[in-house]
């Protein structure tokens, strides 16, 4: 699924006085409504208290009951699906006591929400309610559910299915030719592991994209951690790309988008070559990903939001390029989404982002961000994880620290393994 999707319940009715005060007896409502239901119930999340506090402030400013103009900006913090609920309530000065009158307003509203089937779907992992108290008289108030991507326990894709070396690798494919920056022509290479067959239904694949600054890194710098993902059941590509090794020198902000910009044709390129063999090695071309640490996350990040632009020069240029999704970790596109060099249109491929709050090896996390916040904006879906302290990249394999929560449930669903 590419894009966050959402959903929006209005209310209008009677009030509550004290800022926050009725947001626990609506949080709890809903609980009550799940237990009554034989469904489990949700913890309160800050980050969604938060956002709905600013949601019901922005109604307040407008004296409007709409849902958010953007769930997806308002809501995105690992969002997968939201179902927000809205509405304002008059506060009566007929009840003098302000905590009889919180509760007869918060019971007003809960009465118009209470019978919305969504607060008993069982999809829902936690929530969130802000309430605000405005100078129009009326208290505006946002409950929000939220989902957020799961996988199983064990099986398929998520623990080891083969043992570690089983399958087939095929080292120093050819997957194109490019001229690099001192106008030779490379040859462009890359490793493939399938895992043993038979398998049960294509594999889906992953595309394995190394670091090191665009100067250097190999293919077989992967080599473990493809085995890792193909012992899961994922086929994998460990691809090389053009490099430039006059950046190890004084260079230019463009010097370095220039090259950037050379890697990604270059990844593109290897996935239009995956499509165009994928029968031939039992792979599902509707489900690939892209993982990559600090250049080869950018180029795993430019492969989601990056335009394919079938080069006519290609053998595969009737293959597409796009992936299903993206992780990346110690990169971002903020200098290419600054520079206009790339414009988000709303239909980009999903991205998880994993980077430091300091990361003396590029920019801080702030910086990093901005890709995100450029995602939200366009209607994508980025989810982004900030890591605490310095440091630059991240764990990335399967069954690493990360697995479980949230690099497994992001690609399991991006890539629709669950059927």
């Amino acid at each position: 699924m590419g894009n966050r999707r959402w959903r929006v319940a209005l209310a209008v009715g009677a009030g509550c006085f004290l800022l926050a005060a009725c947001e626990p007896q609506i949080t709890g409502s809903e609980n009550q409504a799940r237990t009554g239901a034989g469904v489990a119930t949700h913890p309160v999340t800050s980050s969604l208290t938060t956002a709905a506090r600013a949601h019901s402030q922005a109604m307040c400013t407008s004296g409007t009951v709409l849902p958010s103009p953007s769930p997806i900006t308002s809501y995105s913090e690992g969002t997968y699906e939201v179902h927000e609920l809205v509405g304002r309530a008059l506060l009566d000065p007929t009840i003098s006591d302000p905590v009889a009158r919180n509760v007869a307003a918060a019971s007003a509203v809960w009465a118009q929400w209470q019978h919305d089937p969504e607060l008993t779907a069982p999809g829902w992992v936690d929530q969130g309610a802000g309430e605000v108290q405005c100078p129009d008289g009326y208290l505006y108030e946002t409950l929000v559910l939220r989902e957020t991507p799961t996988m199983p326990a064990s099986g398929l894709y998520v623990t080891p299915q083969y043992p570690l070396g089983s399958g087939t690798i095929i080292d120093g494919i050819q997957y194109g030719t490019a001229v690099d920056v001192t106008g030779a022509t490379d040859d462009l290479l890359l490793d493939l592991y399938v895992p043993p067959a038979p398998a049960p239904v294509p594999h889906p694949a992953v595309v394995l994209i190394h670091g090191g600054a665009f100067v250097g890194g190999s293919r077989s710098d992967y080599a473990g951690l493809a085995e890792d993902w193909m012992a899961r059941g994922y086929a994998v590509i460990a691809i090389d790309y053009r490099l430039d090794p006059n950046l190890n020198g004084p260079h230019t902000e463009q010097d370095q988008l220039t090259a950037a910009a050379d890697a990604i044709a270059d990844a593109q390129e290897s996935v239009r070559w995956l499509r165009a063999n994928a029968a031939a090695y039992g792979i599902d071309p509707t489900r690939i990903a892209a993982v990559g640490d600090s250049a080869g996350g950018a180029i795993a990040l430019g492969l989601a939001a990056v335009p394919d632009t079938h080069p006519a020069t290609s053998p595969y240029a009737s293959y597409s390029a796009s992936v299903e999704a993206a992780v990346s970790t110690g990169a971002y596109l903020t200098p290419g989404l600054e520079a206009g060099l790339l414009q988000l249109t709303g239909h980009e491929a999903p991205i998880l982002m994993f980077h430091y709050e300091t990361d003396a090896a590029s920019a801080p996390g702030p910086y990093a961000y901005e890709t995100c916040t450029d995602y939200h904006q366009a209607g994508d879906t980025c989810d982004y994880v900030s890591e605490a302290g310095e440091g630059h990249t991240t764990d990335l394999s399967p069954g690493g620290e990360w697995w479980t929560d949230p690099l497994g449930p992001f690609i399991y669903q991006h890539l629709s393994l669950g059927g």
